[in-house]
């Protein structure tokens, strides 16, 4: 609404000059109650009245959005074929961008077929064309800070169909709307040419490689700091002191302060306690590489997870589709694939 539609609501502004999403930030400034920011229940209710004032203030385009948030109206609007592009909201895009990208559909992920690989358009794709799948691999998930100097990240951003994406006809962009959202045709237009005529050189062959990037990142026991914790060895008294230090700390001073610790386990480990417990205090990237990394073990059973979602919603409906079910155990098994389905909003 705030990239596209943005009339009839107030939408707050951070102290750099961009606009704010933050959920309490938003009802304030919009006069709805919410009295316990961070509260869940406080929370789902204020999520509520924010959606209802966007289709108070926009019903077009909210009806637009709640009737396209199935995956096979979203995977309708993907057209991989003809390499369509659309316009797709994330937060990935960050909130210089309005949180809005003009982007393509290249390939369905190898592992995940509810995913699809997609191209932004507002990155020059040549580097897909000139490094190998280890490479671009290796890029797209190396923290910006650790990036070689004048490399960019891939322009690569996967789109989960199941998850109620919002994707949009490039219609809806017109010049003056582009214009206001940064978004240049001219450059959008320039790279879809280059992809295309790279993909019509040999189809197959650029499905594979773009494939074979998302094939490359692989969950193993050995190298998970969560699965090896207790065996990879004991921390060392500095790692020791370093990790009691991280506890004392507060969710600003986590995200700040420098840990140098000696074992490799221990950065990682460390981003997801600030994941768990302070995900106030990740950046944008931060958030959207810890919801990848949740959403994979919670889907991709090669993760290493016990269970993968479409196993334990199988189960689920399986015992519910018994007829000789008691009410209050029909009601608890409700209740649990209502809960997976949360883990996964």
């Amino acid at each position: 609404a705030q990239a596209l539609r943005p009339e009839g609501i107030n939408w707050p502004v951070r102290e750099d000059g961009l606009p704010s999403f933050k959920l309490e930030e938003l009802t304030a400034a919009n006069g709805i109650s919410h009295e316990a920011a961070h509260d869940a229940l406080s929370d789902v209710h204020a999520t509520i009245a924010m959606a209802q004032l966007v289709k108070n203030q926009q019903p077009r385009l909210y009806d637009y959005v709640l009737n396209h948030r199935d995956k096979r109206s979203a995977m309708a609007q993907l057209d991989l074929a003809n390499m369509k592009p659309v316009l797709h909201i994330s937060g990935m895009f960050g909130a210089q961008r309005h949180n809005i990208a003009l982007i393509v559909p290249l390939a369905v992920h190898p592992k995940n077929k509810n995913e699809v690989i997609c191209y932004d358009l507002s990155a020059d794709p040549q580097q897909l064309f000139d490094a190998s799948p280890e490479q671009l691999c290796a890029l797209l998930y190396t923290p910006t800070a650790e990036l070689p100097e004048g490399i960019d990240r891939p322009g690569l951003k996967s789109i989960h169909i199941n998850r109620c994406p919002i994707i949009l006809s490039a219609k809806m962009a017109d010049p003056a709307m582009a214009e206001r959202l940064g978004i240049s045709g001219d450059l959008c237009r320039t790279h879809l040419a280059a992809l295309r005529h790279y993909r019509a050189l040999d189809a197959g062959a650029f499905t594979n490689k773009i494939q074979a990037i998302y094939s490359q990142r692989v969950f193993d026991e050995h190298t998970d700091p969560d699965r090896m914790l207790y065996g990879g060895g004991f921390f060392s008294d500095r790692d020791k002191r370093s990790m009691e230090r991280a506890r004392n700390c507060t969710p600003h001073e986590l995200a700040t302060n420098s840990f140098p610790f000696e074992d490799s386990r221990l950065p990682e480990m460390l981003f997801r306690y600030r994941a768990r417990n302070f995900p106030d205090s990740l950046t944008q990237e931060e958030a959207a590489q810890w919801e990848e990394h949740r959403f994979q073990y919670l889907t991709e059973p090669e993760a290493g997870a016990s269970i993968c979602m479409e196993a334990y919603q199988t189960k689920i409906e399986s015992m519910l589709a018994d007829d000789g079910l008691p009410p209050g155990k029909c009601e608890l098994l409700q209740q649990l694939l209502d809960y997976g389905d949360s883990l996964l909003a």
